[in-house]
């Protein structure tokens, strides 16, 4: 902060405002995935920082489900508040699944 250099102390004060974007939040890396039945249940620590390490909120998560090996089949199957996911009636014979946890801002 400072006072606008051609009017002096009598004039307006000027400061400097910084906005910054908000980086992406962090990646999940600890997505755990049981089986209960014919039901996948998911679960992961809240995310609280960005790729920056800078605190962020969490909106929600986004929950995806593939079964190609490289992901290039992800479909969103639903969207959750909670650190937790229900797939419901999912393992039937030898289905195989893969599945992404991502935090949306």
């Amino acid at each position: 902060t400072g006072f606008h250099p051609a009017a002096g102390s009598a004039g307006p004060i000027v400061f400097q405002a910084v906005f910054t974007v908000p980086a992406n939040p962090r990646a999940i890396d600890d997505l755990t995935i049981i089986s209960s039945g014919n039901d996948a249940l998911l679960r992961w620590d809240a995310i609280t920082l960005d790729i920056n390490n800078n605190p962020t909120v969490i909106d929600h998560y986004d929950v995806y489900r593939g079964a190609m090996g490289d992901g290039s089949d992800f479909a969103l199957i639903g969207s959750t508040s909670a650190t937790n996911y229900s797939d419901v009636g999912v393992i039937v014979n030898d289905a195989f699944h893969l599945y992404m946890v991502r935090a949306v801002r």
